[in-house]
């Protein structure tokens, strides 16, 4: 993930299609805790404190000048499932709409209702940098 984070620090552009979870970069510390929580196999708990503080230390590119054109894409059932409680999900899509205020930031949702679509096999970055 180390080699990953440095390449999305030096991104242009950053464009993520998520299908089950919001995307990292997007994640509240709440939000990230309960999705560890989740996991399976059930991770030690340093193993969960690494994962998490890499994702918080990523989103130091939201502060970076000139900040990269983020442009999340979501599949509606990630804004709908309830991870971690209510109280979590309300600080979360509250830390979206923030995020969405954002110029650089772009957060769509595919409706579930709009049926099959060629990016239903799962969740992908694409992290530009224009030469």
């Amino acid at each position: 993930m180390a080699e990953f984070a440095e390449l999305e620090m030096k991104a242009q552009a950053i464009y993520e299609f998520q299908v089950q979870a919001l995307p990292g970069l997007t994640q509240t510390k709440n939000y990230m805790s309960a999705l560890l929580d989740a996991a399976w196999p059930p991770l030690g708990v340093a193993e969960a404190d690494r994962i998490r503080n890499g994702r918080l230390e990523r989103q130091a590119v939201f502060k970076r000048e000139p900040p990269p054109m983020c442009v999340f894409i979501v599949e509606e059932v990630a804004f709908r499932r309830d991870v971690g409680g209510s109280e979590v999900m309300k600080e979360q899509l509250d830390h979206l709409l923030r995020l969405a205020k954002d110029p650089f930031v772009q957060i769509q949702c595919v409706p579930t209702a709009r049926g099959a679509h060629s990016a239903m096999d799962g969740s992908f970055v694409v992290s530009c940098r224009v030469l």
